[in-house]
């Protein structure tokens, strides 16, 4: 998702989950949460069993929800991908930026290389 508009740039979650716009928004509440009361930006949360793992790009934060804890080497992988993606999605993120057109990126492609890095 665009780090300052909170827009999703992609939504992947499996079929027993279909609230991306519950996510969005409760990602955006959350991080203007963290950084009111002194926080830098959101990394991680537990509550209810219901992990949400967090990593941040110069432009783009993604968050992961899990059913169990992250390991080290998924949070490694989390917090490489936004730069990674940075990196070669560069002009299509800073065109989303300025009009927030999600097209501009091919979900599948943009899925393939997320679902390669996370190994999942």
């Amino acid at each position: 998702m665009g780090r300052n508009s909170g827009t999703p740039i992609i939504n992947y979650s499996n079929e027993n989950f279909k609230e991306q716009a519950l996510v969005s928004g409760f990602l955006s509440a959350m991080d203007s949460f963290v950084s009111q009361i002194g926080g830098s930006k959101m990394q991680e949360i537990h509550y209810k069993g219901l992990y949400v793992q967090a990593a941040y790009g110069k432009s783009i934060k993604i968050a992961c929800f899990l059913f169990s804890p992250p390991d080290a080497i998924l949070k490694e992988r989390l917090n490489y991908l936004p730069h990674q993606l940075e990196t070669l999605y560069s002009e299509e993120i800073e065109m989303f930026q300025k009009n927030g057109d999600t097209n501009l990126f091919d979900q599948d492609e943009f899925l393939t290389i997320i679902k390669e890095i996370l190994d999942i």
